[in-house]
C-alpha cells in the first residue's frame, strides 16, 4: 500500500513537470507593432516582493510594479537608457532594432532599507535564465498603466528623474555598463 502511494505520488510529479514544461515553453512573447521594438522588463524572483521598482526610459517614467511580473514596453527603434530605482539606481543601454523583441531581467537585491536593483541583459543560450522569465510570461498578466498615470507620476517625480539622469551620466564615465545590441534580441519559434 505504501509504495502503491508513492508511485502515485511520482508520477502525479511527472505529469505536473511535464504540463509545466509544456506551458512555459509554449508561452511567446508579443511582438511589436510595425516600426516599433519591445522590451520586456521581468522581475523573475521574488525577494524584496513587497518593494516596487520604478523603470523608466531616458527621462520617461513607463511603470512600477511589485514581486514576480513583467512590464511590456513598446518604444522606438533606436538607442534607449533603461533605468530602474528603488534604493539605488541601476541602467542599461540598448540599441533596438524595429520588429524585435528583448527581454531585461530584473533582480531584487538585499539592501540597507529597502530592495536594490539590478537590470540584467538575458542571455537567450543560457537555459536557466530564459526558462525563469518564461515562466513569469506564463504565470502573469503583465502590468499596464493608463497614459494619465504615467503622466501624473512623471510630473511627480520631475526633479528626481533629472537628478538620476545626472548620476546614470557621471557612472558612464567611470565603469562598464550593460549593453544590449541590435542583434541581441530574442527569436520567436
Amino acid at each position: 500500500m505504501k509504495s502503491l502511494n508513492s508511485v502515485t505520488i511520482i508520477i502525479g510529479i511527472v505529469l505536473l513537470s511535464i504540463l509545466n514544461i509544456s506551458t512555459i515553453q509554449a508561452q511567446e512573447p508579443t511582438p511589436p507593432s510595425e516600426n516599433k521594438a519591445v522590451v520586456y522588463f521581468v522581475r523573475t524572483s521574488t525577494g524584496g516582493a513587497l518593494i516596487g521598482f520604478k523603470y523608466f526610459d531616458d527621462n520617461s517614467y513607463i511603470g512600477k510594479f511589485k514581486g514576480r511580473n513583467y512590464l511590456r514596453y513598446e518604444c522606438e527603434p533606436g538607442k534607449h537608457t533603461f533605468w530602474a530605482t528603488s534604493e539605488n539606481t541601476d541602467f542599461i543601454e540598448a540599441d533596438l532594432k524595429a520588429g524585435e523583441i528583448y527581454f531585461v531581467e530584473v533582480k531584487a537585491q538585499m539592501g540597507l532599507a529597502a530592495a536594490r536593483v539590478k537590470l540584467l541583459n538575458v542571455d537567450y543560450g543560457k537555459a536557466s535564465q530564459l526558462k525563469k522569465v518564461k515562466k513569469v510570461l506564463a504565470k502573469k498578466e503583465g502590468v499596464t498603466f493608463e497614459a494619465n498615470e504615467l503622466l501624473e507620476q512623471q510630473e511627480k517625480m520631475a526633479s528626481k528623474i533629472s537628478s538620476n539622469l545626472e548620476r546614470i551620466a557621471e557612472k558612464k564615465q567611470k565603469k562598464e555598463f550593460t549593453i544590449i545590441t541590435q542583434d541581441m534580441h530574442y527569436m520567436l519559434k
